[in-house]
């Protein structure tokens, strides 16, 4: 009876993806639990830079007079067609063209009850608006009310109009728009994070029907800036802020251009 013959393997053939290894699986995680880690630590990365941008703008309001702020503003750009993302996007108005406004709307609107609230002919009308007042009934049309309004009523109703409009237009104009990029890491801040925010902004300013363009441009931080960061910083006007040692935000000289 012939013998076997032997090919010199001393173990047969493992099914592939089932490869025998020295080394215990249990050694290092499996790939679902390396995945899993992942998104874990990107969801505590992403949820500590949203508490960072929330402090910040806290801090805009409180000591910076900025009037009101925005998380996360996507923002349309010429070149880029995904866009921008604008971490803090900051508003500061003048108050007093806000009051200016709201107190012109609501004399206009006192004014204009008159032609809503149904009444007799006030005393002063024409002639011809209290007859047609007699013949309809005690309710006029808007328009007979206008036609029939004293002088001061009417004048009253066109100079609020007018003035809201004004007020409207003032505030717009005096209105500016903070652009700012937050980073809360641990390694400092580099040549090339201040550009990306300055080519952002440009590049979104580029565009024709731009709902609105920043007119500063800042970046708070929770580590230093380095040299070229801060020269990069200086000009091109970019405010820069960074955490103390008691976490509270300070702005930075960038004029020495060394890192802190």
């Amino acid at each position: 009876m012939d013998r076997p013959v032997h090919l010199g393997i001393s173990k047969p053939f493992a099914p592939l993806g089932m490869v025998s290894s020295n080394r215990d699986s249990r050694d290092e995680p499996h790939a679902e639990d390396q995945g899993a880690l992942g998104w874990r630590e990107r969801r505590v990365a992403r949820k500590s830079g949203t508490e960072f941008e929330e402090k910040f703008a806290g801090y805009m309001k409180r000591a910076c007079g900025v009037t009101r702020t925005e998380l996360r503003t996507h923002v349309k750009g010429k070149v880029a067609n995904r866009g921008h993302e604008c971490d803090i996007h900051g508003v500061i108005e003048q108050q007093l063209w806000r009051r200016v406004r709201w107190s012109a709307l609501l004399a206009a609107i006192a004014t204009a009850a008159v032609l809503i609230l149904p009444d007799h002919a006030r005393p002063g009308e024409s002639a011809d608006i209290a007859a047609v007042g007699e013949r309809g009934g005690s309710e006029l049309s808007p328009v007979a009310r206008v036609i029939g309004l004293p002088g001061w009523q009417v004048g009253l109703l066109a100079l609020s109009l007018g003035a809201a409009v004004l007020a409207r237009i003032a505030l717009w104009q005096t209105t500016r728009h903070i652009w700012v990029e937050c980073q809360d890491r641990k390694t400092s801040i580099k040549r090339t994070d201040i550009n990306k925010l300055v080519n952002s902004a440009a590049d979104a300013a580029a565009l024709d029907d731009a709902k609105w363009t920043a007119n500063e441009l800042w970046f708070a931080s929770s580590s230093k800036y380095d040299g070229d960061a801060k020269n990069t910083a200086r000009e091109n006007t970019v405010r820069c802020f960074q955490t103390d040692a008691r976490g509270a935000f300070v702005e930075i000289d960038v004029e020495d251009g060394a890192g802190r």
